[in-house]
């Protein structure tokens, strides 16, 4: 995901290999705003519901909950 705003969005049940499971960031630093993770996962890794990975989100009223990973980072 690159540098981009994203506004009143609902990521949702989502199952990512490995992390990632709602939404994976690499080397970009998007606004998210009025955004949920909810119940999202990973099979391998990290981040059930966000993970970023060398880069900076943005975050304004963002609700996570419920997600899992596997190796133990859930949100």
């Amino acid at each position: 995901m690159n540098s981009r705003t994203r506004n009143h969005l609902i990521f949702a049940s989502n199952i990512a290999y490995q992390s990632g499971g709602g939404m994976y960031v690499e080397s970009g630093s998007p606004e998210l705003t009025n955004v949920t993770f909810y119940n999202n996962s990973v099979n391998t890794g990290n981040g059930g519901g966000l993970y970023t990975n060398l880069g900076s989100p943005t975050l304004a009223n963002v609700r996570v909950e419920y997600n899992f990973a596997t190796d133990g980072e859930g949100g």
